[in-house]
C-alpha cells in the first residue's frame, strides 16, 4: 500500500494511501438537485410509474406528459428553470424511447 506525507500542525505524518483519501459523506437516494441530470432522474422514476402508453394515441402521451411535469412541479429544477422543463422531458422520453 503506498503511503502518503501529510503535515499535521507541522508534522509529517505517513498515512496508508486509503486513509488519506476522503470519503464523501453518505446522500439520501432521494436527494435533489437544482440541474437537469437531477430532473431527468425524477422524470424517469415518475414516468416509470405510469405504465404503458398506446403509441399511436398521441394525446394520451401529452397528458401523461403533462402529469408528470405537473407531479414534479415542486423539483428544485422545475422552481428554478421552469422554461426548460419540457425540454428535458422530452429528450428524456427520446432517451427511453417512448
Amino acid at each position: 500500500m503506498k503511503a502518503v506525507t501529510h503535515h499535521f500542525g507541522g508534522h509529517p505524518s505517513k498515512l496508508p494511501f486509503s486513509e488519506a483519501m476522503r470519503t464523501p459523506p453518505e446522500q439520501p437516494a432521494n436527494q435533489q438537485f437544482s440541474n437537469a441530470d437531477s430532473y431527468g432522474m425524477a422524470f424517469d422514476e415518475a414516468w416509470g410509474r405510469i405504465g404503458s402508453l398506446d403509441p399511436t394515441d398521441s394525446g394520451a402521451r401529452e397528458a401523461a406528459l403533462q402529469g408528470v411535469i405537473s407531479a414534479l412541479s415542486d423539483h428544485p429544477f422545475a422552481l428554478s428553470q421552469p422554461e426548460l422543463v419540457r425540454q428535458v422531458a422530452e429528450f428524456r422520453l427520446r432517451l427511453l424511447q417512448r
